[in-house]
């Protein structure tokens, strides 16, 4: 009869312990899936930029002195209008609201290392990006 008990105690016992480790094993995929996804997210959101910022920077890379042409709009007397020409803005643009990240995104596209620019793992900080654009920005002007 005690033997018919401790088999049943320790069956009980081996039980919750496969049950415990099997849900440990199941929580913790699941919790490094989360911030596997979670992180995915942010390295997403730092390779493209916020749809209002889009417009800003690839105006901002174009080429200096290239000519934009529009096409011609019909006005009320049904007559073909062409717009004229014009000249990209040369206006300096204030970086300084950007994120980081869109910050590093430009510097990316404009070829500027910004990564372990002060040691491994010490990357370039804003108000450092913030002077690299800025002269590059006067450059271009400078140069039109």
């Amino acid at each position: 009869m005690s033997y018919e008990i401790a088999q049943a105690i320790l069956t009980a016992a081996f039980n919750i312990v496969s049950i415990s480790g099997i849900s440990y094993v199941a929580i913790a995929f699941i919790i490094s899936a989360i911030r596997h996804w979670q992180q995915s997210a942010v390295d997403a959101d730092m390779d493209s930029p916020n749809p209002q910022q889009v417009e800003q920077i690839q105006d901002d890379n174009a080429p200096i002195g290239r000519v934009q042409t529009a096409k011609p709009v019909i006005n009320d007397m049904c007559q073909i209008v062409p717009f004229a020409r014009s000249q990209p803005k040369q206006t300096i643009e204030d970086y300084s609201t950007w994120s980081v990240a869109e910050l590093r995104l430009l510097l990316n596209r404009r070829g500027i290392s910004w990564r372990n620019v002060h040691g491994k793992g010490k990357h370039m900080r804003k108000a450092e990006m913030l002077n690299v654009l800025a002269e590059l920005d006067a450059r271009k002007t400078l140069a039109a």
